[in-house]
């Protein structure tokens, strides 16, 4: 069985002629902190070893031609004079990221094939990856010299112009993640430390409701307005407009300056900037329970304090509890679908995983998907002889 890189190389082929350049572009599992990076808080993601291979191919005149192997989705386009026409689908992505850079003078079109084993709209960032990988494959076909950092700010943007005002880490990640190692990045700053990740003998696993979320049809954007007005509130109560969430200890200071709703929200967003701390200091020192309490005390404050669980996602960390050797999960993502993140020990994991299954079929009708993941290195591109 051909592997997913290997497979993208010979369509390309049997389409195109081989290709001249491969780009893998990982997804991002995040340990902890969720709705804090667009306040400028802390998170602790790594890059996966799943994620999108791509492969490409110049062209003699000015289209592009973009086809994902996975969903069977098919685009043409041209860019000239009148500029970048509306696409739909897995495409808006790749337009919004031809719109971010700019070019003035298209040299060549690209054919271009996209395969991997990322689940779509399970939160580990397939947008994401789609967007940072196509970008990086233009930066060398069209040798435009930008830097990590700047490629990462073309992408944010991509991302917004698609309607989803999401923060910076999923893109940081996918250009700076490394092996064995998660970021303890500064969303401020947009800086990061190298945290070693290590849990033997648990581990980290996706389990995938399979509860497709679409980010711009969701309350997302939604939370993100609510968390900057509370964080308003809060700056002209101590006359100091540089205040951040990350500099606050507790939300209950501002109770009276808070509806209810704003209240919970600050006070998720607080107390998650603390738990990614926590969390550092528990992974240095292998203090396994307490990562795990960690997890499920973020759990609870997205559920009930940011209000973006569902049913499926509560279920799974309720149901897995059940088990002895599961020290802690929680959702992850946006919310409203996708994953949780636990910590299970891994020589048991596959034979809980089929209760577990059974559970949820019971429950809703859907089979859930579980992925073993760990830190990963980033994205690179490999230039190939045709």
């Amino acid at each position: 069985m051909l592997s997913n890189k290997e497979d993208v190389i010979e369509e390309c082929k049997r389409r195109y002629g081989m290709p001249e350049l491969v780009v893998f572009s990982p997804g991002r599992a995040n340990i902890i902190g969720e709705h804090t990076d667009y306040s400028g808080g802390y998170v602790l993601p790594f890059a996966t070893s799943a994620g999108l291979y791509f492969a490409a191919k110049k062209r003699k005149d000015l289209l592009f031609e973009i086809t994902s192997m996975d969903t069977r989705e098919s685009e043409i386009f041209e860019i000239d004079s009148s500029g970048i026409p509306k696409t739909t689908g897995f495409t808006r992505y790749i337009r919004q990221a031809l719109l971010q850079l700019q070019v003035s003078e298209i040299p060549f079109g690209i054919s271009l094939l996209v395969k991997g084993d990322l689940p779509l709209g399970a939160g580990m960032s397939s947008s994401s990856a789609l967007t940072c990988g196509f970008l990086a494959l233009c930066n060398e076909f069209y040798n435009l010299r930008l830097n990590k950092k700047e490629l990462v700010e073309l992408a944010v943007k991509a991302e917004h112009g698609t309607g989803v005002i999401g923060g910076k880490m999923d893109q940081y990640t996918i250009f700076f993640g490394e092996e064995n190692k998660a970021l303890l990045l500064d969303c401020q700053t947009m800086t990061h430390d190298n945290i070693d990740v290590n849990v033997e003998p648990f581990g980290f696993f996706l389990i995938n409701t399979k509860v497709k979320h679409d980010l711009i049809d969701s309350p997302y954007n939604t939370r993100r307005n609510q968390s900057e007005l509370a964080l308003q509130k809060i700056q002209n109560f101590e006359n100091n407009h540089s205040l951040l969430y990350k500099d606050l200890a507790s939300a209950t200071k501002y109770k009276k300056v808070l509806d209810d709703t704003l209240f919970k929200r600050a006070q998720h967003i607080i107390s998650e900037n603390q738990r990614v701390l926590n969390m550092v200091k528990s992974l240095q020192t292998a203090d396994i329970n307490t990562c795990g309490k960690i997890l499920n005390d973020s759990h609870y404050s997205l559920r009930h304090y940011y209000e973006v669980s569902c049913p499926e996602l509560d279920f799974l960390t309720d149901i897995c509890s059940e088990f002895d050797d599961w020290k802690g999960g929680r959702m992850m993502g946006g919310g409203f679908g996708g994953c949780t993140i636990n910590i299970f020990l891994k020589k048991n994991i596959y034979l809980h995983f089929e209760k577990i299954a059974s559970s949820y079929f019971k429950k809703f009708g859907l089979v859930p998907e579980l992925y073993s993941i760990s830190p990963s290195g980033c994205l690179y591109t490999e230039s190939l002889d045709s």
